[in-house]
């Protein structure tokens, strides 16, 4: 949606709750610490193999669930989005440098249009000229990798999974923006 006064893209202007996709992959946590405690407590005794099972189910599960959420990141971040109108990488930043989130900073890095959101992720655009589509390719900030080491993964696939929505509402109202810019100056011409 634009704001014609202040000529600003202005979404949701509440800060952005973050909602957890992978709240359902707990149960491998649940599931496979028992199994490997009653396995290895029958291999090597009650304390031994109780502790040893505890340790190594819990990081069968926390490979797992990061695996998954692993997948999931990179099917998020490959999938290609049709563009409405053909626009460049400076033609997007344009359009975009006038967004107005309070989660959310747009730059312009490496010759690409990124979006940061809440100072932890950065969501690089990436065009597809020949296709017309685009592409949001979501990484952790350095600072956050140090920051979020535990469950990385799934914090990073958490972030994205949340940010995505908002950058390709702006992306697509900022290319149908720029397409109706276009179509009045060719009925002018």
């Amino acid at each position: 949606m634009m704001n014609s006064a202040s000529g600003k893209h202005i979404f949701a202007q509440e800060p952005i709750v973050l909602k957890n996709p992978m709240n359902g992959y707990r149960k491998w946590y649940y599931g496979l610490i028992p199994v490997s405690c009653i396995a290895f407590m029958i291999i090597g005794g009650l304390g031994f193999g109780l502790f040893i099972g505890f340790i190594i189910g819990w990081a069968l599960a926390y490979m797992i669930v990061n695996g998954i959420a692993g997948v999931r990141l990179l099917k998020l971040n490959f999938a290609n989005h049709p563009m409405s109108a053909l626009i460049t990488n400076e033609q997007l930043y344009g359009r975009l440098s006038t967004f107005a989130h309070p989660d959310f900073t747009v730059e312009k890095g490496q010759g690409r249009v990124r979006f940061v959101f809440k100072n932890k992720t950065v969501h690089t655009i990436w065009i597809d000229e020949k296709k017309q589509t685009y592409s949001v390719i979501s990484k952790f900030k350095k600072k956050s990798m140090i920051t979020n080491r535990h469950n990385s993964g799934i914090k990073e696939y958490i972030h994205a999974y949340n940010a995505n929505p908002f950058v390709q509402n702006a992306i697509n109202s900022a290319t149908l923006s720029f397409k109706k810019q276009e179509g009045t100056i060719l009925q002018k011409a």
